[in-house]
């Protein structure tokens, strides 16, 4: 068949532009032309033909191939970008931030992509035309794309330049609504709810009138039970008698939109979940065409935070994939593998994966549209990608997949604005306003307002130098922090002999120590056998899961920092009993108190340091402070202070320094929950 299909391919390319269905010869047979369903259905399936939706999906926003693809009367007209010259209408412009921009986007459907460092390419379809990609990076156009496709006699060329460039003074009027990030979720029938991710607003700036879309969410095989229309049915279930059922991704979104933006999709996903990664070296032109100066540091350090304060993770992710999950497809530079626009099943099995790999601190597709197509003959072996949809991986694969098929993968879903909300066109239809009838779950524009100050959690560590000797937080600051911790969050480090000491005053260091006298505390076996009896259970100090959880970072990081001594020894962290002995898990019957030593310092008395125990008395409920002696202890924790104005991270770091997190969710209720602890047991 496939060799009947080029062969009449072959005769369109030379010019019978009177060849149709109706005034076949006898040389012309039904043989050389598709007639029936069965043979339709497998001609699109060709390379040929795959080839051509590609393109047109990129030109035209065409999601499949009619029945008379192959027909010398079929046409598509072009939709991409605009018309800049009456006197060329067959000229089309598109406004891209960067030379990486309009590759990217050739990228997205080209058959034959662009190699690295090449400043061309081309792609001839057999039966169908060709296209040509020419590299220019000139001031006024990035680079060109010469058309000639027998489908669409409409188009000659298309030029990627600069914003700017257009004569435009602006794409639309206001600001777009929505940034990269934003959240809106989509009610499909029934009770079945979609959420969107905005993977790349819109821009007056980069002159971008159209916002895109992505979600992990899909509608079941039998979702039309549940009312969901039957075209946004994402997994399709396949019986053949004498084999196993197949569930595949169907009706995902456009090919060449799917391909583009996916890879803004994951970029987005990586640098929300660690904003380190969003730095000038890594994305140089911003992302998805949105330049820095438009989406920047601190707006990336901003949305990850209200992400975690909102618990969007938890809602956009698919259903049994935790953040935890999708961290580690971001860690060690591994690739992301993401199914996307569908299936074929009439030439043998296909089905559409872009492999996401780290390219300059980038998730980017491969070079070739159509090196994504994984192709193979079904057996009697059944087939489930509805784990991918749920898990993010798959259990099982049929013995011949086991090399073609990746075990962790995603399968996403591409929507533009307009078809977000059921309408038609290019751009959006009111990009400076909020959609109608979809319901908000994220937008950063209200979401911002919420935002508490300060980069760091407690847990957090810094590493310097090549010595990586870590600084873990203690104390984050938090809009309800006291006044004279100024702006900083303030860090522990390991003194070492002979190394300077830095130390802070008494009040701040008291509450750094209660700090740390809790998180001994809550890991030590006398508080845990206390808790059992009821008895003292109710004499010891009681911690919110949230403010327990950092407690745990803070003694996780600060023992992973101090690996040739013990944390309990430092401080001399001990338990007593009634009669003023050292207590034992047995002894908790008699317990009366819990004791660290601290150091701290009393500015402008040419003192360096003071020594103090801090001990919680469970004969009053109350922390309490002991004055001891001015350099009594030579083993202890330094305190210092970092400017901590920022969102990202302590903006007072050096160019040795590293900022780490080390909890990842709630972070913002974390971060209250210690400083609300302080204020509500601080000592007078």
């Amino acid at each position: 068949m496939k060799k009947s299909i080029r062969l009449f391919l072959a005769m369109l390319l030379i010019g019978s532009t009177a060849l149709t269905f109706s005034s076949c010869k006898d040389s012309e047979s039904a043989s050389t032309t598709p007639v029936t369903p069965e043979e339709i259905a497998q001609s699109k399936e060709s390379d040929e033909a795959q080839a051509l939706l590609s393109f047109l999906s990129f030109t035209s926003e065409l999601d499949s191939l009619p029945d008379n693809w192959f027909s010398s009367s079929y046409t598509e007209e072009p939709t991409i970008g605009t018309v800049k010259d009456a006197a060329t209408p067959f000229v089309r412009y598109i406004a891209v931030s960067s030379k990486e921009e309009a590759i990217n986007k050739y990228k997205s459907f080209a058959a034959n992509g662009i190699a690295d460092n090449a400043t061309s390419a081309s792609t001839t379809i057999e039966g169908v035309g060709s296209y040509n990609f020419q590299l220019l990076d000139q001031s006024d156009v990035f680079a060109t794309l010469d058309v000639n496709i027998k489908q669409q006699p409409h188009l000659t060329q298309i030029r990627f330049v600069p914003p700017g460039t257009l004569g435009n003074n602006a794409t639309f009027e206001g600001e777009p609504y929505y940034n990269f990030g934003d959240v809106v979720a989509l009610k499909e029938g029934g009770n079945n709810i979609s959420y969107w991710i905005c993977v790349r607003p819109c821009s007056n700036m980069s002159e971008k009138g159209r916002s895109h879309w992505m979600s992990f969410q899909l509608n079941d095989w039998d979702s039309e039970k549940k009312g969901v229309n039957e075209k946004s049915v994402n997994i399709a279930k396949l019986t053949s008698k004498g084999k196993g059922d197949y569930y595949m991704p169907t009706q995902l979104g456009s090919q060449s939109g799917s391909r583009e933006h996916l890879q803004n999709l994951f970029n987005l996903l990586m640098i929300l979940d660690n904003p380190s990664k969003y730095n000038e070296i890594n994305f140089p032109n911003g992302l998805g065409g949105i330049k820095r100066d438009e989406f920047g540091n601190s707006t990336v350090a901003d949305i990850s935070d209200l992400w975690e304060k909102n618990k969007i993770w938890e809602k956009i992710l698919p259903k049994n994939v935790s953040r935890d999950y999708m961290h580690n497809c971001f860690s060690n530079d591994q690739s992301v593998q993401a199914f996307y626009y569908g299936y074929g099943s009439i030439m043998g099995m296909s089905v559409y994966r872009a492999d996401l790999q780290y390219t300059n601190g980038q998730l980017l597709a491969g070079e070739k549209a159509s090196q994504d197509k994984i192709k193979w003959s079904r057996d009697n072996a059944g087939l489930d990608f509805r784990e991918y949809a749920t898990k993010g991986y798959i259990s099982q694969k049929p013995e011949k997949l086991k090399d073609l098929l990746p075990t962790k993968g995603f399968i996403v879903r591409y929507k533009t604005g307009n078809q977000l909300i059921g309408k038609s066109g290019t751009n959006d239809k009111k990009p400076a306003e909020a959609f109608e009838g979809l319901q908000p779950l994220f937008v950063y524009r209200t979401a911002k307002t919420t935002k508490e100050k300060g980069a760091s959690l407690m847990g957090d560590y810094i590493q310097n130098g090549e010595g990586k000797y870590n600084e873990v937080c203690v104390l984050n600051t938090t809009s309800a922090a006291p006044t004279n911790w100024g702006e900083n969050s303030y860090y522990f480090q390991y003194a070492k002999a002979g190394s300077k000491v830095i130390m802070q005053n008494r009040e701040v260091s008291i509450a750094a120590y209660m700090h740390l006298l809790n998180a001994l505390m809550l890991k030590s076996d006398v508080y845990k056998a206390g808790r059992k009896d009821p008895k003292v259970a109710g004499k010891l100090p009681t911690f919110t899961n949230n403010y327990q959880t950092a407690l745990n970072a803070l003694y996780q990081s600060l023992t992973n920092s101090v690996t040739h001594k013990s944390l309990e020894d430092i401080v001399d962290f001990k338990a007593f009993d009634s009669r003023g002995n050292e207590a034992t898990a047995d002894d908790a019957q008699v317990l009366e108190s819990f004791r660290i030593d601290m150091a701290y310092t009393t500015p402008n008395t040419g003192v360096s340091y003071h020594t103090a125990s801090l001990y919680y008395d469970l004969k009053d409920g109350k922390y309490h402070f002991w004055y001891k002696a001015y350099g009594a202890v030579t083993d202890f924790l330094c305190l210092r202070a970092h400017i901590d104005s920022g969102i990202i991270e302590p903006i007072d770091l050096t160019t040795e320094q590293t900022f780490h997190k080390e909890l990842l969710e709630d972070r913002q209720s974390l971060k209250a929950a210690s400083v609300e602890f302080w204020n509500k047991n601080k000592i007078k």
